[in-house]
């Protein structure tokens, strides 16, 4: 019976290089910025798409 590999992942523990730790970083904090923005949006999108939409109802007269 072979031995399983997944059981050894992560003994010992080994440190990450800077720039994937960087990078892993960076790419959960533009996901969660994303989440956040799609949740403000979707809280108060009838006025969001409203006030694209709206037009100016004050005309003026040119005389």
């Amino acid at each position: 019976m072979e031995k399983n590999p997944f059981k050894y992942v992560g003994q010992p523990p080994h440190e990450v290089p800077e720039t994937i730790r960087n990078n892993v970083i960076k790419n959960i904090m533009t996901a969660k910025h994303l989440t956040e923005m799609k949740l403000l949006f979707k809280q108060n999108h009838k006025a969001a798409m409203s006030s694209l939409f709206k037009t100016k109802t004050n005309k003026t007269s040119f005389n």
